[in-house]
């Protein structure tokens, strides 16, 4: 997994649901359990995942489509909270 190999760990993490090798459920998982203080943000058209992910340890759920002002404001509350 790229997160583990990562010298220094990004501040945020922005995952997508539907990826090419695992979904972001399970990316996030191994995340969190490599790193409980990981901050991962959830991006999805599938609404239905928003309380799976935030049960997991995501820090935010947006449905897509979403304006790019959303995203820098959601980005900035994670950070700063």
């Amino acid at each position: 997994m790229k997160f583990e190999a990562l010298e220094k760990k990004p501040d945020l993490i922005i995952m997508d649901h539907r990826m090419p090798i695992k979904n972001g459920m399970e990316a996030t998982k191994e995340i969190l359990v490599l790193d409980p203080k990981a901050k991962v943000l959830f991006i999805s058209a599938d609404v239905s995942q928003e309380d799976k992910v935030q049960a997991i340890g995501a820090v935010g759920f947006l449905e897509k489509p979403f304006p790019m002002d959303k995203l820098f404001r959601v980005i900035d509350g994670v950070l700063k909270g």
